[in-house]
């Protein structure tokens, strides 16, 4: 079976173009295209397939301008992925800053290591080495 969606788009513009409140969708599963378009073109409940709504006849052929039928290969949910991807950068983001937490950590063990040395050779030079 494939997955299809079949776009219905009633006769004019509907209460607003801008806004396309004329356009309703279905999804559905048919063998082929052939059987998807039979099924789109049901006309009765005689129809081996019925009425639903993804056939003209659900919502009166007369009111009826266009009905693209889609193949449908595989669908994503654009909001899902979106959050992965806010997830991923979260994570992306926590561990730059763990790198530079110690990175940070290093330089300031190095700074002070040299201020030790520092401090060692200055008291060094005081005491002329002698305790």
């Amino acid at each position: 079976m494939q997955k299809f969606v079949v776009l219905f788009s009633q006769v004019g513009e509907g209460c607003d173009y801008s806004i396309d409140c004329g356009k309703t969708f279905a999804f559905f599963e048919a063998e082929n295209m052939q059987e998807a378009i039979k099924m789109v073109l049901a006309d009765d409940d005689s129809s081996e397939f019925g009425i639903d709504d993804m056939s003209i006849a659900y919502y009166g052929d007369d009111r009826i301008e266009e009905a693209l039928i889609i193949p449908v290969n595989g669908m994503v949910d654009a909001i899902k992925e979106l959050n992965k991807a806010k997830d991923l950068a979260k994570i992306a983001k926590a561990k730059r800053q763990e790198i530079e937490r110690k990175e940070v950590a290093k330089l300031e063990a190095i700074e002070r290591e040299k201020k030790d040395q520092e401090e060692y050779e200055r008291l060094k030079k005081k005491y002329n080495g002698n305790p």
